[in-house]
This record gives C-alpha cells, sequence and structure tokens, in this order.
C-alpha cells in the first residue's frame, strides 16, 4: 500500500504523479512538515490519502523551500539519524518529490 500523489494542472512529466510506499510517506511528509511548516500549513491530510493537497502556489513555494533546504544541508542534517542505506534513498525521494512539485500545478493525494 502506498500513497499516489497527482499533480493539478502539471506542466512537464514529473509533475504529472509521484508515489511512495507508506512508510518512505510517511518519512516524507514527517520531514516536508518539519522543515516547512508555513509551505505545509494549507494541507490538513498529509497522512491520508483524502484528496487533499496544495494549490499551484503552494505547491511552488513548497517546491522553492525545500530546494533552499536541500542546497543548504539541512535536509541531509534531518535525515542522518537514518542508516547509511536509508539515508541514500530518503535524499533521493525527496529530490523527486521537489522535482514533481516544481512541475505539479498543485497537487492531491490519494
Amino acid at each position: 500500500m502506498g500513497m499516489d500523489v497527482y499533480g493539478r494542472d502539471p506542466t512537464g512529466e514529473s509533475g504529472e504523479y509521484f508515489r511512495c510506499n507508506m512508510s518512505a510517506w510517511t518519512d516524507l511528509a514527517n520531514l516536508v512538515i518539519s522543515l516547512c511548516p508555513d509551505e505545509t500549513d494549507a494541507c490538513k491530510d498529509w497522512y491520508t490519502n483524502d484528496g487533499d493537497g496544495l494549490d499551484a502556489g503552494g505547491a511552488r513555494a513548497l517546491a522553492e523551500a525545500l530546494t533552499e533546504h536541500i542546497q543548504t544541508g539541512r535536509v541531509r542534517e534531518y535525515i542522518t539519524q537514518k542508516s547509511a542505506q536509508e539515508q541514500s534513498y530518503f535524499e533521493e525521494n525527496v529530490r523527486e518529490f521537489t522535482d514533481f512539485l516544481h512541475e505539479s500545478g498543485g497537487f492531491r493525494i490519494w
């Protein structure tokens, strides 16, 4: 079982669809909520697949914040508690989600 995240108005292929298994999604949601509380606040149901999400402006703001946190090393700092193998996977997952956000035109979690 996993979370399927669909772009509302994708501007590129990476903005059409993003998928995570439940464990990876929980880790990802925890990270984005922790590092980007202002940008994630409009989505109330990060942990359910009820169709909540962010509009285009919200997704863009979250993408920009995550990009900055990747560049400054805050994402890497956040995930240092994971094993070395999990760190690499987790960091790549954050990058893929950030790419999705940039091109999603907003999203819904299903």
